[in-house]
């Protein structure tokens, strides 16, 4: 069994993307209620909210609606305390200058949802799959969006299980976008209650 964290992904630079997409993928946000802007420990500009969504789609993929002001206001702030940055027009500003920052960026937008047999019956579905193809080669599963890792796992488990074996010829490319929670995969440490509904 492998489980690999694949090759980062190169962001391509701001306003690369065409902008019909964009325009298409992004309607204008809605002045929705939210947060109020009182409460708010930094100024967040609709303008601020669209260059973000913007911003993520080009250089990570990920559509926000504008149901996610909120979202990305609380993830974001922390970001700019972090930095130092007393308003998102200044943090955005980081962002054109410091490519470093584009990876903390992505991780801070991405949500990560999972958990070990997250829809069981799939993996009874993939058990006896791979019990069909049998040991004639070397079967290899991309878990996409491995989040935390719980997923690839779940998968070698399965496939240990199918084949009787600790050594099963499959291997398991694991891959997230977000690079934290890779680490944190590739660490394979969890906490008890993570793992309180495994069996032995």
């Amino acid at each position: 069994m492998v489980l690999d964290p694949p090759p980062r992904r190169p962001l391509s630079p701001a306003g690369s993307a065409p902008d019909a997409p964009r325009r298409a993928l992004f309607p204008p946000a809605a002045s929705a209620p939210g947060l109020a802007a009182r409460d708010r420990e930094f100024e967040f500009t609709s303008a601020d909210f669209e260059r973000i969504r913007t911003l993520i789609h080009q250089h990570a993929g990920i559509a926000l609606s504008s149901a996610k002001q909120d979202m990305v206001y609380s993830r974001l702030a922390r970001r700019l305390r972090s930095c130092g940055d007393r308003t998102f027009a200044q943090y955005l500003a980081r962002l054109e200058r410091d490519r470093a920052e584009w990876e903390t960026f992505v991780n801070s937008l991405t949500t990560n949802l999972t958990s070990f047999f997250r829809e069981a019956h799939h993996f009874d579905i993939l058990a006896d799959q791979l019990r069909q193809v049998g040991e004639k080669r070397t079967i290899r599963i991309w878990c996409n969006a491995a989040s935390t890792g719980e997923e690839p796992y779940s998968l070698a488990m399965t496939a240990c299980e199918a084949f009787n074996s600790l050594t099963p010829p499959v291997q398991i490319l694991a891959s997230d976008i977000d690079t934290s929670v890779l680490a944190h995969g590739e660490a394979g440490i969890y906490r008890q209650d993570r793992i309180d509904r495994l069996s032995d």
